[in-house]
Formats: structure tokens, C-alpha cells, sequence
């Protein structure tokens, strides 16, 4: 019965970590930790054990590593539910069968149920195939509602500047090499895991469509719904009277009534999101065209360049403050490295493409980690964490430059904006 348990038990953990969970669970079997049937070989064999833990460590390095999260959320919802579907076909079917045979050698069992009858005319196969599938749609569920949640971490802070996301992280691989011991040894105890977790993220979506219902409002004009952000309406243009303010992570709120429209608009921008129908703009470039309302980003110079000027305007506010953290030993470090790289760098990050940003960001992490050995010395620390401050916005702002350069070259020779 605890492989049919099992087999019921195993989608959350790889909801988590797919490939981090077939690794745990192979080596389970190689070693038979727990209540397993023996599966087949070839899940547990030298090959199989060598590509599911090279799997499982680039599945854990890359969703540290902002550039390649958001390739991971693009992918999830096709891996682990094949991931969910295989392994319990292919680890727990033959216990499933061997746990019905009994019932199909006794007539008066096998005619008392339709799984039993299933059993008897298919040789257990069906039904194998009904449990993976069972399963594969459970962890389908649970990515989804898992992405929902990490997409608005990664759609508001995509360079991963507050540390969340990769904390997130670490606390999903404890969570499944945590999950995957209760579901060997303890497989009930997995089961009612399961049954909570699935219940969570049913209410988890509830919520979500609760909250994008609440913060949409109708537009006078022609009725579509647009963010309670918004400026003007998303179908028409329309001006939307009374628009909200953004929330600390840049999402659309229902509270705080805007007071300048113009702060409003470039609070939008600062979040990556459209300054005229405020829907998020996903891409990581200078120039992208709305979804919603096809509105161009820093579609004449004038804007640009207020953008920036805005974002030049706060550097001595982010630096006196680094330089008052900076006085308070390690706690005051941690705390003044999140807010520079929360409040300052974002802004101008957030419109360079990868590659313009990549390579430089390892150069500027090498000189910060030789300026952070100042830290500790008196006096010296207080100008430790605005030095670290300057080097990224330093740098960042160049490339935010080149691009304003270009601007006022297209501009002057009439190729500007592009299209």
C-alpha cells in the first residue's frame, strides 16, 4: 500500500525541484532506503544515477542565477509533470500491480470495483498509466500556482537586487530533500502533505484572480478593464481618473490615490511597466512596445533623458544613507547592500538587454568584494558601502548613456524613434 501512497505523494516535491527529486528518489532505490518495490534497473543504474545528478545540479544553479530563472519558468510546466509522469509509471506501477493481484484472483473483489476490473482485463497497465497521469496533473496545478507566485518576485525585481528570489530558491531545495525523506520513510506522512499543499494552491488561485479582478477598473469611455495604476485606458486612450499608486514591489494596488501625475509616470517607467496603461513590459531592452496599448518605452528624447534625470537626483539620498549603514557592523552591510542595489540600481538595469549588463556585472562584483575588506576598519566603513553604491551606478548608468547617445544621433538625423 505505501507504493500506491507514494505514487499519490510525490508531486509537490517535484512541483519543487524535478530533477532533484528523481535524484533522491533513484538513489533511494539503489540503496532501498524505505518501503520501495524494487523498479526497474535502469532508474537506479550507474548511467541513470550519473545524468539525474547533473540534471539535478544544473536544475539548482540555474534557478539561482537570474539570467536563467526565468528560462526555468518558461520551461517548468512541460518538464515536471513528464518528469511526475514517468517516474511513477515507471518506479511505483509495479507495486501498484502487485498490490491488486490478490483482488483480481478473488471474483467477488474484482467484480466490486472498476479499477479492479481494469486491472484484470489490461494487466495493471491502465491503471499504471491513470495514477502518472493523476500525478502529472497534480504537479501541473502545483507549478502553475508555484510560477504565479515567483512571477511577481521576478517580474518586479528580475536581477534578483532584494535577494528573494534567491533565498526562494534555497528554501525550495531544503523543502524537497526534506519532502523526499518523509515520502521513503514516511509516505503517509507525504500524502497529507500533499493534500494540504494542493488545497494551498487551490486557495493560492482563488486569491490571485480575486486580486487581478480588484485591482482592474472599467473605463468610462469604452468599458475595458484597465490596472487601477493606469493613466490612460489600454483600448481607447482614454484619461482614467483617480489612478492608484504602485505597491513596494511595482504592483497595481487598489489604496493611495496619485497626487502627481508626472511622479506617477515615471514611478511606472522606474518599474518597467507602461507609463501610459501601466501593464508590466516583460523584455529586458531599451526600446519594447506595450502589449496592451502598443505605446513605445522612451519614445522621444525629452522622456529619456527626465528619466534619467530623475534616477541622477536620488544618488545623494542612497549614498548618505549607504554611508549611515555602513557604520553598523555586518547587519548595517547587509542592510545598505539591498537598499542601493533595491532602490538605485534597478531602475536603469531594468532597460539593458543581458548581454550589455552580464559581462561588466562580474567585473563591478570583483571591485566590490575588494572594497568590502575596508568595511570592517573604522571610518573606512562608512565610505566602504557608498564606494560599492558608485561602482554599480557608475557603471550601469554609462550603459544607460550610450543608449541616450544614440537617441540624440538618431534624433538630430531624423531616424528617431525606431520602429
Amino acid at each position: 500500500m505505501s507504493g500506491l501512497i507514494q505514487g499519490l505523494s510525490s508531486s509537490p516535491f517535484i512541483a519543487g525541484r524535478a530533477f532533484l527529486a528523481a535524484f533522491l528518489l533513484a538513489l533511494a532505490a539503489r540503496f532501498q532506503w524505505g518501503d520501495f518495490e524494487r523498479p526497474p534497473e535502469w532508474f537506479f543504474c550507474d548511467a541513470a544515477l550519473w545524468v539525474l545528478g547533473a540534471l539535478a545540479l544544473a536544475e539548482i544553479t540555474a534557478d539561482k542565477i537570474p539570467e536563467f530563472r526565468e528560462l526555468l519558468l518558461a520551461v517548468d510546466n512541460y518538464v515536471k509533470p513528464t518528469v511526475a509522469f514517468g517516474i511513477t509509471l515507471g518506479v511505483f506501477s509495479p507495486e501498484v500491480s502487485s498490490l491488486l493481484e490478490p483482488m483480481v484472483e478473488n471474483p467477488s473483489v474484482s467484480q466490486a470495483g472498476l479499477l479492479v476490473g481494469l486491472q484484470s482485463s489490461f494487466g495493471g497497465g491502465l491503471l499504471s498509466v491513470v495514477l502518472a497521469g493523476i500525478n502529472a496533473a497534480g504537479t501541473l496545478f502545483l507549478v502553475r500556482t508555484r510560477n504565479t507566485l515567483l512571477g511577481i518576485l521576478v517580474e518586479s525585481d528580475q536581477d534578483d537586487d532584494s535577494g528573494l528570489a534567491g533565498m526562494t530558491s534555497w528554501m525550495t531545495d531544503i523543502y524537497v530533500v526534506g519532502g523526499i525523506i518523509l515520502f521513503v520513510f514516511a509516505p503517509v506522512v507525504a500524502f497529507l502533505l500533499t493534500g494540504f499543499a494542493l488545497a494551498a494552491a487551490t486557495w493560492v488561485q482563488q486569491e490571485a484572480e480575486r486580486r487581478e479582478q480588484k485591482v482592474r477598473v472599467p473605463c468610462s469611455a469604452c468599458g475595458h478593464k484597465n490596472l487601477t495604476v493606469a493613466l490612460k485606458c489600454a483600448k481607447c486612450g482614454s484619461a482614467l481618473p483617480e489612478p492608484k499608486k504602485l505597491s513596494f514591489l511595482g504592483t497595481a494596488t487598489t489604496s493611495g490615490a496619485v497626487s502627481n501625475l508626472e511622479q506617477h509616470r515615471q514611478s511606472l517607467l522606474q518599474w518597467k511597466r507602461c507609463p501610459d496603461c501601466g501593464t508590466a513590459l516583460p523584455k529586458k531592452e531599451f526600446y519594447q512596445d506595450c502589449s496592451s496599448c502598443g505605446l513605445q518605452t522612451f519614445r522621444d528624447v525629452n522622456e529619456a533623458e527626465k528619466y534619467l534625470s530623475r534616477i541622477e537626483g536620488k544618488i545623494s539620498q542612497v549614498l548618505l544613507i549607504s554611508g549611515a549603514l555602513g557604520l553598523v557592523p555586518v547587519l548595517g552591510l547587509v542592510a545598505g547592500v539591498l537598499y542601493y542595489r533595491w532602490s538605485l540600481i534597478p531602475n536603469l538595469r531594468r532597460y539593458l538587454t543581458r548581454t550589455e549588463s552580464l559581462g561588466g556585472r562580474w567585473v563591478v562584483r570583483g571591485i566590490n568584494f575588494i572594497i568590502l575588506w575596508f568595511q570592517p576598519i573604522p571610518l573606512l566603513g562608512a565610505l566602504a558601502l557608498p564606494a560599492m553604491c558608485l561602482t554599480n551606478y557608475k557603471f550601469y548608468r554609462s550603459r544607460f548613456k550610450a543608449h541616450l547617445e544614440k537617441m540624440r544621433i538618431e534624433a538630430q538625423s531624423g531616424e528617431y524613434p525606431p520602429r
